[in-house]
């Protein structure tokens, strides 16, 4: 099956951008789902990048995780949306790391323990 024909439900994590990985990543650390909205998401990330994140780029990757069925959406009030995985972004996870740590090998890991 060409990319072009690729159902939504068989995207896999390696089909999103960096950015998209890294919001899953930010969503999976969160236990308390009142902790996980938008502003929240967007001050990890921050964190991550070391720059501003714009609510643009933010809200518009968490609406393609959405519509990809990587994480769902609730809400919290009136202007408050919540986010967590769904089951498919928990498991495009778990395969992401099981691949990086394939790919990555015990020497990276002993060399990592030395520095």
């Amino acid at each position: 099956m060409s990319e072009a024909t690729q159902s939504r439900e068989e995207l896999l994590v390696s089909d999103l951008t960096a950015f998209q990985t890294n919001a899953l990543y930010v969503i999976a650390g969160e236990e308390d789902t009142e902790q996980c909205y938008g502003l929240e998401i967007m001050r990890r990330l921050r964190e991550v990048y070391g720059r501003v994140i714009h609510h643009s780029r933010l809200y518009t990757n968490l609406e393609r995780l959405v519509d990809d069925d990587f994480v769902a959406k609730g809400q919290l009030d009136e202007r408050t949306n919540f986010y967590v995985l769904t089951e498919k972004g928990q498991y495009a996870l778990r395969e992401y790391l099981e691949w990086q740590a394939r790919h990555l090998g015990p020497e990276v890991s002993e060399e990592g323990d030395d520095a």
